[in-house]
């Protein structure tokens, strides 16, 4: 019986989130006085390499932040970042440096 050969995933985001506090709060519709904004709520994905992944979502849904963490342009709250199967969660800033020149993001331009 032969074995399955498992694929390292060039890309793989685990239960990440982003929540961005807001100074000096603001008030929702109902009057609740709110301190925090949720943009990424428990996104997990895997990447398979040589793949393209184009991110679809409503204005504000979270697309770019998402991005952004993967890169780790942007610090996720919570959750894992793995790049050919090395968890970069907590890389620095020399470390990053060689892994993303392999990674690019294309913002979406409604023009």
């Amino acid at each position: 019986m032969l074995a399955s050969k498992m694929i390292t995933p060039a890309l793989e985001l685990r239960q990440l989130h982003k929540i961005f506090p807001l100074k000096g709060g603001m008030r929702s519709i109902f009057g609740a006085n709110l301190e925090s904004h949720i943009a990424v709520n428990n996104v997990s994905l895997c990447l398979k390499p040589k793949t393209v992944l184009g991110l679809v979502g409503e204005s504000g849904s979270g697309k770019s932040t998402c991005g952004l963490m993967a890169m780790r342009l942007l610090e996720a709250t919570q959750g894992q970042i793995f790049v050919n199967g090395q968890d970069v969660t907590n890389f620095d800033h020399a470390q990053l440096k060689p892994i993303r020149r392999q990674m690019q993001i294309i913002f979406q331009n409604s023009y």
